[in-house]
This record gives structure tokens, sequence and C-alpha cells, in this order.
């Protein structure tokens, strides 16, 4: 967010009081504004007080909503309430969670590994209360990790170095060239590079080899302005675990980092979609699957995958081989994203396969890609 947390919830605010005439009033604690939330729970806290919002509008016939929030050691409450008619949240359990999108709300929460706590009646208002932790699991494997920066633009140079730090990731150094980022690496060990593709002296894909022929379980990410093809599959050729546009949301960035530590590529939908079209044909003409990478035996057509998976894996199966995020895959068949990651998980153990990107060419080998998802 452009203009902080915190600025983003009191400008939306602003506009709601004067668009709708309801009153609001935010809350705050020092110790509260000083906190820094990674950047995936700031963008669904963002959505659920939308959402809530919304809701008092639509429903409530409040005239004052307030939001506050308070510290709670290691996690914090987000408390939103309303003045409004509230409802009878047991006599209408199915029908309000779809009308009053609770179930968005929901799967949002579990995002952030929060909880959500609703009471309400009849004539006496809505109270919302949301609990969730400082750090996700996701986001404190981000923060473990040692990065190093390469980039020949000071600006950027900079501006990625603060984005960080202040998120409490650990920058080991900075380089301006390949050149450099090899020396660095040998230095500092970094378990993440971040890395530009054009360079001076040398530039990041040179690097990459080098890096990779020396450091092999360092994870190399190119960052760039271009999404030309040729840079795309010459970086992971070249051994890069992702590949990223400079233009591209905060929170999928840190998201997409936080991959790396699970095996995961960190690569955008687009990019990721076309480097699995690419990846996939030399093997358009083939009939069967080849067994040389530990790939199952015996699965070598889309009815005999079918089989061996259940409706939802072969489903998430599918959807992810046709380009989706998990994101996009959650919302299509109903489930989170941490659900789809979980169940992308156990797809990976029975095919025995060793990450994302691996399931997605072999499903892309028996044609799942271009069957429909069916659940």
């Amino acid at each position: 967010m452009e203009h902080g947390f915190f600025p983003t919830i009191e400008s939306y605010l602003q506009r709601y009081q004067q668009i709708y005439a309801i009153h609001t009033m935010l809350t705050v604690p020092p110790a509260v504004r000083q906190v820094s939330l990674p950047p995936v729970v700031e963008a669904h806290l963002i959505r659920i007080i939308q959402e809530a919002l919304s809701n008092v509008r639509k429903h409530a016939g409040a005239s004052l909503v307030t939001l506050s929030f308070e510290l709670l050691g290691e996690r914090v409450r987000l408390s939103i309430v309303d003045n409004g008619r509230g409802f009878d949240l047991f006599a209408h359990a199915g029908e309000t969670a779809q009308g009053y999108g609770l179930r968005s709300m929901h799967e949002r929460i579990g995002e952030i590994e929060g909880t959500l706590d609703i009471q309400t009646q009849l004539g006496m208002g809505t109270q919302i209360s949301i609990v969730f932790p400082l750090q996700t699991s996701d986001s404190q494997q981000t923060t473990q990790a040692r990065v190093l920066l390469v980039d020949d633009q000071p600006l950027f140079l900079e501006g990625l170095y603060n984005m960080l730090t202040t998120r409490g990731i650990t920058v080991v150094g900075t380089a301006s060239n390949g050149h450099e980022a090899l020396l660095q690496t040998r230095q500092f060990s970094p378990d993440i590079i971040l890395m530009d593709v054009e360079m001076p002296v040398c530039n990041g894909l040179e690097a990459t080899r080098h890096i990779k022929a020396e450091f092999p379980e360092t994870h190399i990410v190119m960052l760039t302005v271009s999404a030309q093809d040729d840079y795309l599959f010459e970086a992971m050729k070249s051994g890069a675990s992702g590949y990223l546009l400079k233009n591209m949301e905060l929170s999928e960035f840190f998201s997409l980092l936080a991959g790396l530590q699970r095996g995961e590529l960190a690569l955008s939908a687009d990019m990721a979609h076309k480097m699995l079209r690419e990846f996939a044909r030399p093997y358009q003409a083939e009939t069967a699957v080849s067994t040389s990478h530990d790939m199952s035996p015996g699965l070598a057509s889309t009815s005999e995958v079918a089989s061996y998976l259940s409706d939802l894996e072969r489903a998430v199966l599918t959807l992810a081989a046709q380009g989706h995020t998990y994101r996009a895959v959650g919302e299509q068949v109903g489930y989170s994203e941490r659900t789809i990651k979980k169940v992308m998980s156990t797809i990976m153990k029975k095919l025995h396969l060793k990450n994302r990107a691996e399931a997605i060419a072999y499903a892309r080998k028996v044609g799942l890609d271009t069957t429909s998802s069916n659940y």
C-alpha cells in the first residue's frame, strides 16, 4: 500500500462516511501503529474491513461504526462494532453467511491464521472480533531468510532494501552487477538473491549460472521490467528459482517469496503460464508419460490420473495446470488458498513429485490442462 496500512484505512473511512452518511471512528494505539504487518495480512485485512462496512451499509441500518485495534502480545485484535439492528446469527446461519459475505471473511481470516468471532442479536447491533498473529507461518519463513540484493539502479536498490528491512527481513548485502553478486554470495552465503536481469559488467543471467554452479541451494529470483519470453526461459534454464516484474503488487511479491521456502517457483500466474506452455511443447506429440524423472509409473492417461486422485485433487491439479494461482483455484472450487496448498502437497506425494512445477508439467503431459475441472 503506497501510503501505509493505517493511512489507507483512515482514507477509506473518511470516504465511507462522506458517501453513506454513516459516522466512523478508528482507534489505533501507538503500540499497534509501530507494528509492521506482512503485506499479505494487510491486504486481507483491508478486504475484511471493506466487506464488514459494506454489510453495515446494506443490512444494519446503523448510524455509527467503530474500528479499534488492540495489541495482545504476539497477536492483534481488530474489533468492528456497529449500532445497527443486528441479526439472528443462528436462526439463519446458511443464508446469513451467504448474504453477509461471512464465508469469504472466514476464508480471508484463515489465510492470515486468525480467528473470527461475531456477537449480534436483533436490536442490539453487531460486533465482529478478529484476532490474528503479527507474523503468519509464511511471513516467518520469509523473515528468517537472509537476502542479497543486486541491481545497477541505486534508487531501486535503496527502495527494495528499505521495503524488506522495514518488514523484518535481513538483507546481508547489496551489489550493482553480477560479478559483485558472486563475490557477495561467497562472502555472505545468502538464502535468497533478488537480482536484476540487465546489468553492466556481468548481467543477471550470467551471474545466475556462476552462482548456481557454486551454490546450488541458493534461491535466485530475477527482477525485471521486461516480460519478454526469451529472458524468462533463459533465466529458468540458468537455474533461477523465480522471475518477477518490478511493478507487481507487494502482497503477491511477499507471498511468492514465502513459497520459495516450500520449494515453489516464484512466478506470477502469467509468467508461470508462459513457462509451462513452452515447457510442454516437447511433449505434445507424446501419447504416454515418461517415467524417467520419478513421476508416478503407470499414470499414462487422464482417465488413470482421475482414478488415482480424488475429485477435488483432480480439479485442483487441472486448474493449476491451466495457469491459475492457488488463490484463483480456491475461488473456483470453494476452498481457501491455504487449503488448496495442502491439497497440492497431497497430490505431489501421491504422484511422487518434488514441487508444484513438476506437478503442473506432469498434468500437462497427461492432458489435464485441456480438460474441465468438473468440481
